[in-house]
This record gives C-alpha cells, structure tokens and sequence, in this order.
C-alpha cells in the first residue's frame, strides 16, 4: 500500500488527476487478488477516490491530505524541525541551572556541615562597646582570619593579642571569656578554635578594629605565630582584612 501511495504522489499530474490501473501495476505487482486488496482498502479508508477522465478512463486519486503526508515523508521535510534549535538551547540552560543547583547544594552541605563545628551563640551579640582588651580580641580575628567561618585557633589568638599589648595573659583570658559570654564571639565544641559569631557580616561592623588600636598589631609577628599554627599567614592589600581581597605574596 505505501508503494501505491508513493507512486500517487510522485509527480504533479498523479497528484492532480490520478493514475490508471495500468500505470500502477508494477508497484501492485502480479497477484490481481492483492492488488485488487490494495485499491480496496485505499477506497475504503478515503485515502483515495475512483475519478474518471475525459476519455472516460477510470483514475485512482489521493485523497488530498494523504498526498501531502506522503510528500512530507518522501522529501524529509519534517526532519528539519524550526524549534529543535530552541528546544536544544532549553535543554542546555536547564542542564547548566542544575549543575549551579547541585553546587550550591553541595556548598550549603558543607557550610552545614562546618557550622555543626560550633557552639551555639550564648545570646545575641551585645551591643555595649568592647573594651581595649576585648577590641583587640576582634582585631585579630578581623585582621588575620583567612576563613572568617572557621576563624583562628585560640591560643593563637592570645599569642597575637599579647603582643605588644599591656594586658597580660590572665586579661587576654577573661576578654575572650566575657566575649563569648556576650554572644560577639564563638567557640568550637572542642573550644580550639574562636570566631566572630556573626561572621557572615561581622567584617561590616568591626572592619576599622585593627586601625584603632594602641599599639598597633604587628604583621610580621602574627604571620609568624600563624605559621606556627599551620595557619594561611599575611593579610590582604584592600583594606587590611583577608575577607576582601588577595593577600600579599610570600615573601622570598
């Protein structure tokens, strides 16, 4: 039946007045009774219709609809699809949206996962300025913590503290306690490490800290306990803060 159609709708006058029995019988072959079968079963399904000629020639014509399918799938033109290149660009940008998905869930698995590192805040951060000892404190966190969420180790932080300062060890001591009392700063559950406990935005609030203190915090000293510590050691050229920008190169 396909070759019947396709010999139907091969040329302009088959598809406009049709074709005689005689010309389709190298494509309905020598079985009369297929044959036969064949222009049946087009007739009954209305895909084509007995038309007559002015010689009074009888001619089977396709139904017109089925002549354009059949045109369709002979030259291809449905292969070429208009919105295939729009479709493929969707499938694109999906699959680009779900890779930045997929990151950003692996990056909030893992800042869960070291947030669970912590000790919850006391309360919320007090808003009564700190004092010499306690502004210090910050400074160093400010100034020298090259991850603002894991911040530094605590007896480095004592150790850059004290120098130069006149507190002493006992007054570092209690300026950390009553900073975590406070809620301002955090210690891990192994109380190693220390933070400040807003460190998402704590910088904003506290970024001028290590401009204000008297004396001054020593880089090269601090460098040197942080490499002690096996800490990133220097501080950035922005500003003075590692939350900012790149930090200065290894010397040598």
């Amino acid at each position: 039946m396909r070759a019947v159609v396709d010999r139907l709708s091969v040329d302009e006058e088959a598809r406009r007045i049709g074709l005689p029995l005689s010309a389709l019988r190298p494509v309905l072959g020598p079985d009369k009774a297929n044959a036969r079968r064949t222009v049946r079963s087009l007739l009954r399904r209305g895909d084509a219709d007995w038309i007559v000629d002015e010689a009074g020639t009888r001619r089977l014509k396709l139904n017109w609809l089925v002549c354009v399918s059949a045109l369709i799938k002979r030259e291809g033109w449905g292969d070429d699809d208009p919105f295939e290149a729009a479709r493929e660009h969707r499938r694109q940008v999906e699959a680009a949206l779900a890779d930045i998905l997929a990151e950003e869930q692996e990056k909030r698995r893992a800042l869960s996962a070291r947030e669970s590192l912590w000790e919850e805040p006391v309360r919320p951060p007090s808003r009564r300025p700190p004092g010499p000892n306690q502004t210090r404190i910050i400074a160093v966190l400010v100034r020298y913590a090259d991850d603002p969420q894991m911040g530094l180790p605590v007896a480095a932080v004592r150790r850059i503290a004290r120098e130069g300062s006149p507190g002493d060890k006992a007054n570092v001591l209690r300026a950390i306690r009553s900073l975590v009392r406070s809620g301002t700063l955090q210690l891990t559950r192994d109380a190693q490490r220390l933070r400040l406990a807003t460190w998402e935005s704590a910088w904003w609030r506290w970024r001028a800290t290590p401009y204000t203190l008297d004396p001054p915090l020593a880089d090269e000293k601090a460098e040197a306990v942080l490499e002690a510590f096996g800490e990133p050691g220097g501080v950035s050229r922005k500003g003075g803060s590692p939350w900012l920008a790149e930090r200065f190169p290894e010397p040598g």
